[in-house]
């Protein structure tokens, strides 16, 4: 699936593929997510799991929040991660103008990520309403 392509629909109810691999994977959201912050979110939702790869435990709080109706309120702590990403890539980019070209590419994809992740939270909620 291309990040880049936001006509992407239905990712909660069709697809958690796209979070496991492309939120996940640095090449693809510009962002790197440790298990450690993975295990953190989900202690913060009041979720037991336990510690894993990447993908095991965020599949694990994305299968545990859709279970029990709470898949908007479990992406909202990734889109604060994202967001303070975002944030650093930023100051980066500021205080380091010869790195701008390079931080660029990961505000990029950090951005596009950001996107899914608050068109997947607006989904979840339209889901839990209907």
């Amino acid at each position: 699936m291309d990040i880049a392509n936001d006509n992407n629909k239905n990712l909660i109810s069709n697809s958690f593929g796209f979070y496991l691999y492309e939120l996940l994977g640095a090449d693809y959201s510009g962002v790197y997510i440790s298990s450690f912050e993975l295990k953190r979110i989900a202690e913060r939702l009041g979720f037991d799991v336990k510690l894993a790869d990447n993908h095991k435990i965020f599949g694990e709080i994305l299968k545990t929040a859709k279970h029990e109706g709470r898949t908007a309120e479990a992406l909202e702590p990734i889109k604060e991660l994202f967001n303070a990403r975002i944030a650093v890539y930023d100051e980066l980019s500021a205080r380091f103008p010869k790195a701008a070209d390079r931080v660029e590419e990961w505000q990029i994809k950090a951005k596009r990520a950001l996107r899914k992740i608050e068109n997947a939270i607006k989904e979840a909620k339209n889901e839990s309403i209907s």
